[in-house]
């Protein structure tokens, strides 16, 4: 017998193949199911790590949240303008309604702990005594805004079933000042009971909250046995580092799981605690489900190899006689039996043996297609022994940080790369390395540096492989590159971050609501304008309830505007808070649409205007006082809002600015004509410009701007009139709050005043001049007289006439000072002292004066007059009257040309002293020079000849009727009737 044979013989048979086959796909099957259900009892306890670490920071948020709520509140109380006021009273009655049905209580403190006010306690008990619970130290530790419990003897009983018991409360507080110099802390005060009420914490998970003393605070499970305890200083050091998770005992001696985490306000330590015997339970139900699966598996394998196995057999035995014909070269006829796979193993048998060199090729081709397409992959790709020494590395990362495989290969992974300098890199390697090895697999991101110096961020995992037996063999890991994605979530966060800052120093309250189910999210702002909690609008129905009915339609309208893409969505609506406080609301949003351009969410703001709304009416109701006012007054009124735009003009002021008081209102100066040589900008939003006078927009911003009222003069030029002269109130408008809201400005006009005063102040000026004149005029008087009298009675008759004569003058002047006066009367007034020389029956006339009657206003026969008495004055001190040869004469006449008529006067001196012109300009010259051709807009012409003075004065005429009003002739010219 063949040894063949005898091998063949003495195998086994068939049906125990087939039942070890059976076993060999059990075991795998087996050992899948086990690591799979191991996989799953591991995921359900980690399951229990992450949900007491997750219950703990949401706890933790939550908490933040409700203490964040009630900062605000505290912020907001101390403020309140009754507390600064020092009205306890006023203020407890407003916290108490700001708090509102929160079972809640609100103190007022000074530093060492005296309370001034307890809503907690009755009125005769204020203010307490120091309490060192109450102290500054105590109850804002630090500066802190949150404090730690505060000890419950310390704080007023609260009624139980078995009669008075303490209430474990904590405070949130803010700083004010009473009456403006006593520093005080407003807290508010809240029971602990309150703080996991509601968080939806069933068992077998507890949650506890410590303050940062390690006081417990609250616990959702036996609650009375643990508020108020200190818990270990262990504790206090395991949580020093914000959130995590660790496992320890209880105090009953219990081992359990601990996730924890610390509130951002007040630092307080949130912990989530769950048994381990609940997170043990799920390992031992797979031990017992392994063991009966196992036993079930075994059992069927065997009746199923010992039924199919007979069959299986007998085709094995016929397909084993083809394959000895095909050995021995011959072409049997293919085989047929009940087993197709054994008909299609004798059809392959012969086509195999050809087709094996073939595939044996294209295998090795495929296997170096395959190292190539790892070799390019941009993603590290490598294999590691257990101990993390590298067996595989794909070459393009290599290539990457410059470095050959022959080089890696061999190494371990921490040393492989460039982050081998880089320590916490390194240790991280080696716990995921370490992990991995004990089946778990874990990923990290890690910073490590690339071969040209700079930074990378890679997403690293590492995977076991498994053996049949569930040992792990290798390890296989897996890099990518994630340093833009990481940069592009840090900016996102940076963004979300600036929205926030943005958001909340706007004073914005965000919502979302989603248009298929109705669900809103609101921020505490939205929440805190409405005057409710954000869990009352949870609903887009909800929040719609507070707005006033006859509002609700004109949101709808709005919304479905925008929905529809027609316009942006921006409306203005008024809510009515649970107190029964009416607030204005503006509010905008966007609306974000699905890929097919469907509406999914409308996203907005919600902005509080009340106060802007309220200041609005106010101005608005004053300017409508005004404008009934304004219509019948002849004074120009306007009114200015706190921005400088007019918010009413009169009609006297825009006759005055000649423009239309519709097309005032809104701007904040009218649009003038442009300069001489630039562009008309009529219509350009910059063509407004500042008025140079009355209504001025940077004299009435001054008066906005400062608060203080006052009283300017102010100047105006009409059109086709003069200028005038206004007399400005300036008054600033006042809100509910003392806040500057406008501008009232009431003008006056003072044009007349004014002249009369610039009149009377140059008739004060004459008249001491003219004292001075008329004193050397007597004194030359009464020389001439002394010089040419015979006696004394002729002496004193002489002088006596001529001064009359001069005392005539000025009553002429004065009794005529508003009315009209012949130029000759003016004339014979002023010289009719000095007509004649000598008496005596030999005397000639010395002045002679020849003319057309012509009749003068009284300002221009004023100034006339002055010139005449100047000249005259002169003549006699030094001209032509000064000796009895001198002669004086005054000739006038009205001329036409150019459509003007004007009056020509000359004043011809001869037979005087020898004249010769003056080393300086007194105030004669100045009167006869500036006066007349300044005032009058007189052509003056004065010659000092050495025969005699000549002085010629050409002034323009106009009708007297023009004048509208016989005010003499204010436009500067002479009047002719």
């Amino acid at each position: 017998m063949s040894v063949t044979g005898s091998a063949t013989r003495h195998g086994r048979p068939l049906v125990w193949h087939l039942a070890a086959f059976g076993a060999a796909l059990t075991v795998p099957v087996f050992v899948f199911v086990a690591i799979l259900m191991w996989w799953v009892a591991a995921s359900e306890q980690a399951r229990y790590e992450n949900e007491a670490a997750d219950r703990a920071l949401e706890i933790a948020a939550a908490v933040d949240r409700e203490l964040a709520g009630l900062a605000a509140a505290a912020r907001a109380l101390a403020t309140d303008p009754a507390l600064d006021a020092g009205r306890l009273d006023v203020f407890a009655s407003r916290a108490m309604a700001a708090v509102g049905a929160a079972e809640a209580d609100v103190i007022v403190t000074t530093r060492d702990g005296t309370r001034l006010l307890d809503t907690r306690l009755p009125r005769g008990a204020l203010p307490a005594p120091p309490d060192p619970e109450y102290a500054w130290d105590h109850l804002s530790p630090g500066g802190a805004i949150v404090s730690d419990l505060i000890h419950p003897e310390a704080g007023p009983p609260a009624l139980g079933a078995d009669g008075p018991a303490p209430v474990a409360v904590f405070a949130v507080n803010a700083r004010a000042l009473i009456e403006r110099r006593t520093p005080v802390l407003v807290s508010i005060a809240l029971p602990t009971t309150a703080l996991l009420s509601d968080r939806g914490i069933s068992p077998p998970l507890v949650a506890a909250l410590f303050d940062r003393r390690g006081t417990v605070l609250a616990r959702t499970r036996d609650e009375e046995a643990f508020v108020g305890d200190r818990a270990p200083r262990t504790l206090l050091d395991r949580t020093a580092d914000g959130a995590g998770t660790f496992r320890g005992l209880t105090r009953d001696g219990e081992p359990t799981l601990f996730g924890y985490a610390r509130t951002r306000l007040g630092q307080w330590i949130v912990l989530a605690m769950v048994p381990e015997s609940v997170a043990r339970a799920s390992l031992q139900t797979l031990i017992a489900t392994l063991a009966v699966l196992g036993l079930g598996l075994a059992a069927l394998s065997g009746v199923l190899a010992t039924l199919f196995g007979r069959r299986a057999a007998a085709s094995i035995r016929r397909v084993r006689r083809m394959a000895r014909l095909v050995g021995e070269g011959e072409t049997p006829d293919p085989v047929a039996t009940s087993v197709r796979e054994a008909n299609e193993v004798g059809e392959a048998l012969a086509q195999a043996a050809r087709d094996l060199r073939d595939r044996t090729a294209a295998l090795a081709r495929s296997e170096g297609r395959l190292r190539e397409m790892l070799d390019n992959l941009i993603t590290l790709v490598a294999v590691l022994e257990p101990d993390g020494t590298v067996v595989e590395i794909n070459r393009a990362p290599l290539r990457a940080v410059g470095r050959a495989r022959r080089e890696v290969i061999g190494t371990k992974l921490w040393d492989a790369l460039p982050w081998r300098a880089e320590a916490p890199v390194r240790e991280a390697l080696r716990r995921l390395v370490a992990q991995a090895a004990r089946g778990e697999a874990s990923r990290i991101d890690i910073d490590a540096p690339r071969g040209d110096g700079s930074r990378i961020v890679l997403d690293l995992q590492v995977a076991p492989l498994h053996d049949a037996d569930g040992t792990v063999s290798r390890l296989v890991v897996s890099a990518l590159d994630v340093t833009e994605r990481e940069r592009a979530s840090a900016s996102l966060r940076e963004s979300e971050e600036r929205l926030r800052l943005a958001v909340e120093a706007g004073r914005l309250g965000s919502w979302d609501v989603a248009l298929d189910t109705g669900r809103c999210l609101v921020s505490e702002r939205t929440a805190e304008i409405f005057g409710v909690e954000p869990k009352a609008l949870a609903l887009q129905a909800d929040w719609l309830q507070f707005v006033l009915p006859e509002d609700r339609v004109p949101i709808q309208e709005a919304l479905a505007a925008a929905i529809a893409g027609d316009a942006p969505y921006r409306t203005t609506f008024r809510v009515v808070r649970p107190s029964g406080e009416i607030r204005f609301v503006a509010s905008s949003a966007v609306i974000k649409r699905d890929a097919h351009g469907r509406a999914e969410h409308v996203i907005g703001v919600h902005l509080d205007v009340t106060e802007e709304r309220r200041a609005e009416e106010e101005l608005q109701r004053a300017v409508d006082l005004l404008r009934v006012i304004g219509e019948t007054a002849p004074d120009p009124i306007w009114v200015r809002d706190a921005k400088g735009r007019f918010a009413f003009v009169n009609p006297a002021l825009a006759r005055l600015l000649g423009a239309d008081p519709a097309e005032l209102v809104g701007q904040t100066a009218p649009a003038l004509p442009p300069p001489p040589g630039e562009p008309d900008t009529a219509g350009h939003p910059d063509a407004s410009r500042d008025l140079p006078g009355i209504a001025g927009f940077e004299a009435d911003m001054e008066v906005i701007g400062t608060g203080e009222g006052r009283a300017v003069e102010e100047a105006a030029t009409p059109p086709q009139a003069h200028r005038l002269t206004y007399l400005v109130s300036k008054t600033p408008m006042r809100d509910e709050r003392g806040r500057v809201s406008g501008l009232v400005c009431v003008a006056s006009d003072i044009t007349e005043r004014k002249r009369a005063e610039e009149r009377q102040s140059l008739m004060v000026r004459e008249l001491h001049h003219r004292v001075k004149n008329s004193l050397a005029t007597v004194q030359a008087i009464a020389n001439a007289t002394a010089r040419t009298a015979t006696d004394i009675s002729a002496f004193r008759e002489a002088f006596n006439a001529r001064i009359v004569s001069l005392a005539r003058t000025h009553t002429l002047l004065t009794e005529n000072a508003w009315g009209v006066i012949p130029l000759r009367d003016l004339l014979v007034a002023e010289l009719a002292p000095y007509e004649t020389g000598p008496t005596g029956p030999e005397a000639t006339p010395r002045v002679r004066m020849e003319g057309p009657d012509v009749a003068l206003p009284s300002d221009v026969a004023l100034s006339i007059g002055m010139a005449a008495h100047e000249l005259a004055t002169n003549a006699v001190k030094y001209g032509a009257l000064s000796v009895p040869s001198g002669t004086l004469a005054v000739d006038w006449s009205v001329e036409t040309g150019n459509g003007r008529r004007a009056l020509r006067l000359s004043w011809v001196e001869r037979g005087g002293p020898t004249v010769t012109p003056p080393s300086r300009q007194g105030f004669g010259t100045r009167l006869l020079r500036h006066m007349l051709g300044g005032q009058l807009s007189s052509d003056v012409e004065m010659r000092f000849d050495p025969e005699g003075l000549t002085f010629r004065l050409a002034v323009p005429l106009v009708e007297r009727a023009r004048d509208g009003g016989g005010n003499g002739g204010g436009d500067g010219r002479a009047a002719a009737e």
